[in-house]
């Protein structure tokens, strides 16, 4: 393997030259979110993950992290929901910060951790300084990275997946300490990160890195005891996960090869590649819904930057360190594509893979893969044989842009007529589709631009190439937060605050169901509004107005069918409210009184047939549409001792049964299965206490029967009748009820503790075998110290 070699670069002027300039930029970019006057605002950022931080927050105010979320759908599983990111160390910022701030440090810290993780996996490759900061400045200026902005639960992993790389590295390098220590941390906080499945891609690639480069054999020890220990230092993450995983929609169903292969990168997306956001950024007008399986994209840019795409092209072909950054960009792409391969449908088709989901996942390994070549590439700029292969890249790539820029102008109405075919039919029109092309035609001008300055900072390096590296790196960064600054766009916060008007009339503690969340009363139709040229954020502004859940929780209300998309929630409370997308509007809300619904906000008139059933308490004018507030007439108690019992063979009996005409939800319930119909009078409960996220219920009936709780069906609980184990079953389509026997009776419903209990007992395990590990592993002294190095430096391998 060829050497690196350059002229020297201290410390002093290497962080003059490479470190201040990125963390300037990235400040810089980031400013409005430290300040805390403004917040990310972009689809899960608010629509998702708000609410579920909003709830942790008000829990860890007392001590506690909630293990169901109260507020939403009947009461979701919330610590055993990666997608919560629970257990992650900067969840301690909710308790000194409000919600926004600490939610947007998230992601801004996290920026500042890819470019640590990148810089320690360029240095783990033995890349000197300068070419490990390029490994860092294009993995975190990429638009993976960038594009989490929206993604709460995937920004650490992304940011830390370079760390894991590296860590696992350094036990070849003859650090085992070092290896082990950082393989056991690193690897835990990926499994609290947000993402399971994406802490395995990392791992994979991690160990594809080791196995490699990996020279020693009995490195393998520590980095196996390494894996152990993170693992059972994540327990009480994965514990909690596998309790809910069996009754959960991902668990229970899984996902088709269709719906899994979502998301799948499209061939034609090498325009996403070569061009910033060139079907929009998040907006509503992004018009390339056919390049992302008719869906709008997890990912809104694949684009990894001019400069950096070019010197990954330009880094040496041979030696390991290519071969593995040829072969993440290589194996990425082909996972990444997805429903156009035969290889993701064929391994989506094999047992126990229902769990699997969004190839555009592995597009992290196609950004590893370039940041590894693009410092292979920046260290070859101390070499005649390096500058020639850039440069050639570079002015093959300004041909290339101005071949584009020259078909775009030339044949324009040939290319608008081509956009408006891929673009979703009678959603845009002529004018639309000229400004379009005009746009891809001045991002070609300024790519060429960004070219030319790359070109002419690359004559510097035969003398200086230290000098051109910063400067290649500096270029790179600069026009990477330029053309992809609407992934990082804010909002100011306050006007997110104010409570909007129909709030003051729904008291604190109803439980609401909001009909346009989900298109739960059939699809809705976004108007435009006065405010077309930022559409997203007109419409996260029109949300909040509108009281969508991620608005509500703050005043305290229950939002009842407010399913995550990420499909961890209860199957049962998934099908009860794909159940209600079906029904006519009197079914509907028959669904919704046995369910406790108090309120309906609809931005639409109800079906007049629907009559006192749901009367219009008030209308909340809004820009384009109005908001209606419904109040559904007697709604079922919270508690009900029920003492007709119907079973139901399977769900569609059960809904039936619920919308008869002569079901009583103060009476009866319909228990899930095969169970002995059985009548008799109902009996009286009243709520006494409302201990953490459980409840005790006072019941009095002569013939006993079933106690009917408006908390969704959930495997967490434990029931007891006066000290004693209650049965508790699924019960009216999505709800639990607890069998009571004759007489007076306390009845307690509480989440079981024990697998917790025994989940810090496997992390203290954890923690125990870390401390053993650093007493017992010793790095050789003799090895060469790392920093930065002030001459050349020779290759270890």
């Amino acid at each position: 393997m060829a050497r690196i070699v350059g002229e020297p670069v201290g410390r002093r002027r290497f962080v003059l030259l490479f470190v201040v300039p990125a963390v300037v930029l990235l400040l810089a970019a980031v400013w409005p979110l430290v300040a805390g006057g403004r917040t990310l605002y972009v689809r899960d950022f608010l629509n998702v993950h708000f609410e579920m931080k909003w709830t942790q927050q008000q829990a860890m105010e007392r001590g506690t992290i909630p293990a169901v979320d109260l507020q939403r759908a009947g009461g979701q599983p919330h610590r055993a929901n990666p997608n919560t990111v629970s257990f992650y160390p900067d969840n301690l910022l909710f308790l000194f910060a409000s919600t926004f701030w600490a939610m947007n440090a998230h992601f801004w810290l996290h920026l500042f951790v890819a470019l640590a993780a990148a810089w320690w996996m360029g240095r783990a490759f033995d890349l000197e300084a300068p070419a490990a900061w390029a490994c860092a400045v294009v993995y975190a200026g990429s638009g993976l990275l960038l594009s989490t902005s929206n993604l709460y639960n995937l920004v650490a992993e992304v940011a830390l997946a370079p760390a894991l790389v590296a860590a696992m590295l350094e036990g070849g390098r003859g650090r085992p300490r070092l290896g082990f220590v950082a393989t056991a941390c690193i690897w835990a906080l990926l499994l609290v990160g947000g993402d399971p499945l994406t802490a395995a891609l990392i791992f994979a690639a991690a160990l594809g890195a080791a196995a490699t480069l990996q020279g020693r054999r009995a490195a393998w020890v520590p980095l196996g005891a390494g894996v152990v220990a993170g693992s059972l230092l994540a327990a009480p993450q994965w514990v909690e996960l596998l309790r809910i995983l069996e009754t959960s929609f991902r668990g229970f169903q899984g996902f088709s090869t269709a719906a899994a292969t979502v998301t799948s990168v499209h061939p034609w997306s090498v325009v996403e590649v070569l061009l910033p956001l060139p079907f929009r950024g998040p907006d509503f007008l992004f018009w390339g819904h056919r390049f992302h399986s008719n869906q709008i994209p997890l990912v809104f840019a694949l684009y990894p930057g001019v400069v950096g795409l070019a010197l990954a092209l330009a880094a040496p072909w041979k030696g390991r360190r290519s071969a593995f950054g040829w072969g993440c960009v290589g194996l990425g792409l082909l996972l990444a594509l997805g429903e156009h391969t035969p290889v993701v449908p064929f391994l989506l088709s094999l047992p126990g893979t229902g769990l699997l989901r969004l190839p555009v996942k592995f597009w992290l390994w196609v950004t590893l893969g370039l940041s590894v070549l693009a410092g292979l590439g920046v260290g070859s700029l101390a070499t005649a044989r390096g500058r020639v292969r850039l440069r050639t890249v570079l002015l093959a790539g300004a041909l290339l842009y101005l071949g584009g820029w020259a078909l775009l102008n030339g044949l324009a109405s040939r290319v608008e007529r081509w956009f408006s075919t891929v673009a979703p039919a009678g959603r845009f029109g002529t004018p639309f589709f000229a400004a379009e092309r005009a746009r891809w035609a001045g991002l070609c001008l300024l790519t060429l631009a960004v070219l030319a300055l790359a070109l002419g900072l690359v004559s510097l390096a035969r003398r200086r190439p230290w000098w051109a590296a910063a400067g290649l790196l500096a270029l790179h960064l600069a026009w990477q937060l330029f053309a992809l600054r609407a992934l990082v766009d804010t909002a100011p916060v306050e006007p997110l605050t104010e409570r909007p008007p129909l709030a003051d009339l729904i008291p604190e503690g109803s439980r609401v169901v909001h009909a346009d969340h989900d298109d739960l009363f059939g699809p809705v139709d976004l108007p435009v509004g006065r405010y077309p040229d930022a559409r997203q954020l007109w419409h996260e502004g029109t949300m909040h107005s509108e009281l969508h859940p991620w608005s509500g929780v703050r005043w305290g209300w229950i939002y009842e069918l407010d399913a995550s998309p990420e499909g961890l929630d209860s199957f049962m409370t998934r099908a009860a409210a794909q159940a209600l997308k079906r029904l006519p509007d009197v079914a509907r809300i028959r669904l919704l009184r046995a369910a406790g619904v108090d309120y309906l906000l609809l931005t639409r008139d109800l079906d007049p047939a629907v009559g006192e059933a749901a009367p219009l308490v008030a209308t909340q004018p809004g820009p384009g549409r109005d908001l209606r507030l419904y109040r559904i007439a007697d709604p079922a108690p919270e508690v009900v001792l029920a003492g007709t019992v119907r079973g139901a063979p399977h769900m569609t009996a059960a809904l039936e049964r619920l919308l008869a005409d002569d079901f009583e939800p103060s009476r009866e319930v319909v228990l899930a299965g095969d169970v002995e119909r059985r009548s008799g009078p109902p009996g009286k409960a009243t709520v006494t206490a409302r201990p953490g996220d459980g409840l005790e219920v006072a019941v009095e009936s002569p013939s006993g029967g079933w106690l009917l709780v408006q908390r969704s069906y959930q495997s967490l609980y434990r029931a007891t009748v006066d000290g004693a184990r209650a049965a508790i079953a699924a019960a009216d389509l999505h709800r639990l009820a607890i069998e009571v026997p004759p007489g007076a009776h306390r009845v307690i419903l509480a989440v079981d503790l024990r697998p917790m209990r025994f989940a810090l007992v496997l992390a203290g395990l954890g923690l125990a075998a870390l401390l053993l590990g650093v007493r017992l592993l010793r790095s050789p002294a003799s090895h060469e110290p790392r920093g930065v190095p002030e001459g050349p430096r020779r290759e270890s391998r």
